[in-house]
């Protein structure tokens, strides 16, 4: 009998260096997301999963009399609880970035810029890795078209089969692949054994469709009575490793921390950041 061997990985995405230009202009023929279609403009996707980038290391580069910032990147995907609160994982939280900030597309090709003033990771990430989860406070509110994203309630009773996964990642697993990444996707998962006590929840990803490298943060969304409900975010995948070393990261478990099982710590959290 053949032994299946799975590992995990976290699935933020360093894209190395670029100028506050190429930041604008760079990416706009990537692919992302696993298996998925690309959002068009029009789509209502738009207003609900963002573009999150976490600039660091700055290097000024000198050309003549023109001077340059180069920064390394490394790509998200986030959605908001209200205009100012966005919600992503922990793990895209940086304590060494020089910023991190909401890119939204324009209707002339170019990105509107929402840094963010504070970011708070779950207390317990750290020590379990399970609590995957932050919540930003933006600088100033996103434009008034973005769709905030309903949590679900306390008494509310998920019985998840089926999630709607949309994010700015990769569409392939694979290093020696050119995965793309930067343009929003979406896709429809399949959970797999989902309980409402459980801190994360997995979804199938052995038919060629799922989350990936630079999808972290990025929300699970469900229709109830007609509202858009985000019910886990984006945490890691679980992969099989292929036996010539050239691995498929996205291969077998796409997994999401259940929002209903932290309630209480985002509704306290995002009080606190309101305040502010």
């Amino acid at each position: 009998m053949r032994k299946l061997i799975v590992f995990a990985l976290m699935l933020s995405a360093c894209q190395g260096s670029f100028t506050t230009a190429e930041l604008h202009s760079n990416l706009n023929n990537a692919d992302s997301i696993v298996g998925g279609v690309v959002v068009s403009s029009q789509d209502p996707l738009n207003q609900k999963a963002f573009s999150l980038r976490v600039l660091s290391n700055p290097k000024t580069v000198q050309e003549g009399d023109a001077t340059t910032t180069l920064y390394s990147v490394s790509q998200c995907t986030a959605s908001a609880l209200s205009p100012r609160i966005i919600l992503t994982a922990a793990h895209c939280v940086s304590s060494t970035a020089t910023v991190h900030r909401i890119e939204l597309p324009t209707d002339d090709g170019k990105k509107a810029i929402y840094n963010v003033a504070k970011a708070i990771a779950h207390p317990d990430y750290a020590k379990n890795g399970l609590s995957d989860l932050a919540l930003m406070l933006l600088e100033v509110s996103l434009p008034e078209n973005i769709e905030v994203l309903k949590l679900p309630s306390k008494d509310m009773v998920l019985n998840l089969k089926t999630i709607q996964a949309a994010g700015f990642g990769r569409m392939d697993g694979r290093k020696t692949v050119p995965g793309g990444i930067g343009v929003l996707r979406a896709v429809n998962l399949d959970v797999i054994n989902y309980s409402p006590q459980a801190p994360v929840f997995f979804v199938d990803q052995t038919a060629g469709k799922g989350i990936c490298q630079g999808d972290s943060g990025g929300p699970a969304m469900v229709n109830i009575n007609g509202k858009t409900h985000v019910v886990g975010v984006v945490s890691k995948t679980r992969y099989t490793p292929s036996p010539d070393g050239n691995h498929d990261y996205c291969n077998f478990r796409g997994q999401y921390v259940n929002i209903s099982v932290f309630l209480d710590w985002i509704h306290t959290t995002a009080a606190q950041l309101s305040q502010q």
